[in-house]
């Protein structure tokens, strides 16, 4: 099975039992295989900070809009990001009070279609950067502080479930990188870093509660085979 990203091009064994086994820290720790599963946006007062790319021109839909909701506070969807960094948002994305407040703070998050549903707060913000694609990042504080200070690739329908994805790979300059359909169930790979290497999540991989939580943040290498 390849898992393939614009800059990354891994290959991964199709077995899976997961096994802890010490290593150097030198080599990525890879998680594979398959765990059973038991008022519309208007030009207001965030436009004069928010500095974002609109894919697909969503601010202004009707359909499919990004950026939508308002919080307790007041404030709307997307309020902060990007505040002196990028951020950019695709149709369907950042939807409810608090979806993708201050992301790409000081950073620099890319967020897909139908992605960060009411979640996504602090996302690659504070020196960090995040690939969010499709369907992705959905529940409570789900993908939340990911990538903050540090680096995170999410793909497709994955990290859905509440807490799922949340703080994975903060304050770490090594990448955290998850296929797609993972990291679906509550906290599933909540806190998810490493300081010391690489985190690689196969396409399949971490489903059900719990699943693979704190993955890499022992000495030793987790590596599924």
């Amino acid at each position: 099975m390849r898992l393939v990203f614009p800059w990354i091009l891994a290959v991964f064994s199709p077995v899976c039992s997961a096994n802890k086994v010490e290593g150097n820290a030198s080599g990525p720790i890879v998680e594979s295989g398959h765990e059973n599963f038991n008022p519309r946006h208007t030009q207001d007062h965030h436009y004069r900070f928010l500095e974002a790319n609109y894919q697909n021109s969503c601010d202004s839909l009707t359909v499919s809009q990004c950026c939508v909701g308002t919080n307790t506070a007041g404030e709307e969807a997307c309020h902060g990001a990007g505040t002196n960094g990028e951020f950019q948002v695709d149709t369907g994305s950042c939807l409810g009070g608090f979806a993708c407040y201050n992301a790409g703070k000081d950073g620099s998050p890319k967020i897909g279609k139908g992605s960060c549903i009411d979640t996504c707060s602090n996302l690659g913000s504070y020196g960090g950067s995040a690939i969010i694609d499709d369907g992705s990042c959905s529940g409570i504080a789900s993908c939340s502080d990911a990538g903050r200070n540090g680096n995170l690739t999410v793909g497709n329908k994955s990290c859905i479930g509440d807490w799922s994805c949340y703080k994975s790979g903060i304050n770490s300059q090594k990448s955290v990188v998850f296929g797609d359909d993972v990291c679906n169930g509550r906290e599933a790979c909540k806190t998810s870093l490493s300081p010391l290497r690489d985190i690689v999540i196969e396409d399949g991989s971490c489903h059900g509660k719990n699943a693979c939580h704190d993955i890499g943040r022992s000495d030793a290498n987790d590596v599924a085979n």
